[in-house]
């Protein structure tokens, strides 16, 4: 758990740059995120869209740092596409970091909206 404290705090310090600044499309066009990084996206998207008042907001919340951990530690995007997903990312694991028990149905629908935005921006390779 220590591990992944410590990988988030330094994926947020070396993003932190980029958490200000809007995310910009690829000439018009939504930005490619690689199939092995994209597996973690649609995981998460998955595991939030199935989440039903009554279920474990905590349970959920581990599961979406374990994909996040994933993601960071194994992360093989590179140039201008890998820092237009960080400033969709940074401020996603703020949310997860934040998710409360006693508004689960409020953390859920921003962590939704969350997701509503990362596919005005990003799409998988086929």
């Amino acid at each position: 758990m220590k591990n992944i404290v410590y990988l988030l705090v330094l994926l947020a310090i070396g993003c932190q740059n980029n958490q200000t600044s809007d995310i910009i499309l690829n000439d018009g066009q939504k930005w490619q995120v690689n199939r092995e990084m994209a597996l973690h996206f649609e995981a998460m998207e998955a595991d939030i869209a199935k989440f039903q008042t009554g279920d474990d907001l905590a349970e959920l919340q581990s599961r979406l740092k374990t994909n996040i951990s994933d993601l960071t530690t194994k992360c093989t995007m590179k140039g201008q596409a890998h820092d237009e997903l960080h400033k969709w990312l940074v401020p996603f694991i703020d949310e997860v970091n934040a998710m409360q028990t006693d508004n689960p149905t409020g953390a859920i629908e921003k962590l939704r909206g969350q997701f509503d935005n990362y596919h005005l921006y990003f799409v998988s390779e086929s």
